[in-house]
């Protein structure tokens, strides 16, 4: 018995010794289970609410549906989702300390996010509805005007979430485009054509990648390990196939062509990107401001006019590309039916209670709405107008955080607007920022509980992160220069 425990310690010693000599593959095999884990557990869960999915998906999920309360495989898919973020701090702050090569890092992306491309759709139902508004089009029906149900007998109705199911489109027209696209060429099945924005996704992700890299001068292997390993970019671009991956593929590519200065092309980049889904478009005046601060006064209304031209001229080809391809303008108001507690809107509504008493919900609901959509409008527009004051990724990042947490609802996948923007630079207190962010977003609303126990999770999760955050600037204090604090302009 002695030389058997013996044996065992000498094995688990063994793999110790193996793993520290080449952690990087250590992270790769944990980071690949963790997310084999995930993967599973959100294939029974299925989805936020009761759906029938168009396919078993190799038995990975019950195609009866399952009950919405799931508890465990719920447990099982938060304690995955939080164990690997934790494993991705680890390898941030591995990267950070030593000097990896690039290949490293996306060999390390492959194994981690492969469990995710191969796998069902998680957290949500959002490509199944993509699906049904390419469905809409082939039909001959402005996705506009119609939801999924306007598809009765189809199953891929059944597919979507009960109350996004009349819910119209917001995509903007080439968004709209990709979705047409994607059932034309999959020849109208639903499988298909998710099987193929499942693509698109993955390829954007790895254009992601790059762009960043190349915004991070030398420090590619970080930038890389804060875009494209990052958990919540796993989850809800190439899991969830999410279009707000093409569009962040438009933003980070302008971004990279204002860095060389080439600003027309940053211009229609910008556009692009805001014809795909319309939050980009509040990028476009920050880049023109950027540009007129770079050529100068003299010549600024000159340089102002020839790009408002240019973002004029692309915004109306995007929009020709579809039938109606402005009518995602009249859509917006309606993608805000939910009131999640987690959001800044929900959080001042409760602040008002008792100081309008006597207020319907819907009225507290509203006033709040619009405390924090004038809040929005303050601060972009100080972003816009102070573009000297930083550079442009730092105020397109801060633009889309803005608009992601002041929007009237926060979803998870929100936050990744703001910090694909800001990670390839990030360093300090933004570096802090985009981890908590990034990890907050992973935590919030994890499916598979009843909607008070989801509320109270989601909450435990925020003031975990809060506190650490709390705390962080008094251990870096007492470690000295063990983890110095670079400002970073």
């Amino acid at each position: 018995m002695n030389d058997l425990a013996e044996k065992a310690l000498r094995g688990v010693d063994a793999a110790r010794r193996a793993v520290a000599a080449r952690p990087m593959r250590g992270f790769g095999v944990l980071g690949l289970v963790l997310a084999v884990v995930v993967v599973l557990a959100g294939g029974r869960i299925n989805a936020e609410r009761p759906t029938r999915p168009v396919s078993g998906w190799f038995g990975l999920q019950d195609a009866r549906g399952v009950p919405h309360v799931a508890w465990l495989p719920g447990a099982i898919l938060l304690a995955a989702v939080a164990a690997l973020a934790v494993l991705w701090l680890a390898v941030v702050r591995f990267v950070r300390r030593h000097d990896e090569p690039e290949r490293r890092v996306w060999s390390l992306t492959a194994a981690w996010g492969l469990p995710f491309a191969l796998g069902p759709p998680l957290l949500g139902t959002s490509v199944q509805s993509y699906v049904a508004y390419g469905l809409l089009e082939r039909h001959g029906l402005d996705p506009y005007h119609y939801g999924a149900s306007r598809l009765a007998g189809n199953a891929i109705v059944a597919a979507v979430e009960p109350a996004a199911r009349d819910t119209p489109s917001a995509a903007g027209p080439l968004g709209t485009l990709a979705q047409h696209l994607a059932v034309s060429v999959a020849s109208g099945s639903a499988l298909g054509a998710i099987l193929l924005l499942r693509g698109l996704a993955v390829i954007c992700v790895v254009l992601i990648g790059r762009l960043a890299a190349d915004l991070a001068g030398r420090q590619r292997s970080r930038a890389l390990t804060l875009t494209v390993l990052n958990p919540l970019l796993l989850l809800y671009l190439v899991s969830a196939a999410r279009l707000e991956a093409l569009m962040m593929v438009l933003v980070l590519a302008a971004l990279s062509a204002a860095g060389q200065r080439r600003w027309l092309t940053a211009v229609a980049l910008t556009c692009l990107a805001g014809s795909v889904e319309g939050p980009a478009f509040l990028l476009v005046p920050a880049v023109i401001a950027a540009h007129w601060l770079g050529r100068g006064r003299a010549s600024g209304w000159l340089v102002v006019g020839r790009d408002l031209l240019v973002a004029a001229a692309t915004v109306v080809a995007a929009a020709l590309v579809v039938p109606n391809g402005f009518g995602w303008l009249w859509t917006v108001s309606r993608q805000f039916a939910a009131h999640p507690p987690y959001s800044v809107a929900s959080a001042i509504a409760k602040l008002l209670t008792p100081v309008v008493r006597g207020a319907s919900y819907d009225d507290l609901a509203a006033g709040a709405r619009i405390t924090t959509v004038t809040a929005m409008v303050c601060v972009v527009g100080y972003l816009v107008v102070t573009p000297q004051r930083r550079a442009l990724d730092r105020t397109a990042g801060y633009t889309l955080l803005a608009v992601a947490l002041l929007a009237p609802m926060l979803y998870p996948w929100y936050l990744l607007w703001g910090v694909l923007c800001l990670a390839p630079s990030a360093t300090g207190t933004r570096r802090v920022a985009v981890l908590a962010l990034s990890v907050a977003g992973c935590l919030l609303s994890p499916p598979g509980f009843t909607i008070t126990t989801t509320n109270v999770l989601s909450a435990v999760a925020l003031a975990v992160i809060a506190a650490v955050l709390a705390v962080l600037p008094s251990v870096r204090r007492r470690s000295g220069s063990g983890m110095p604090v670079t400002a970073g302009k």
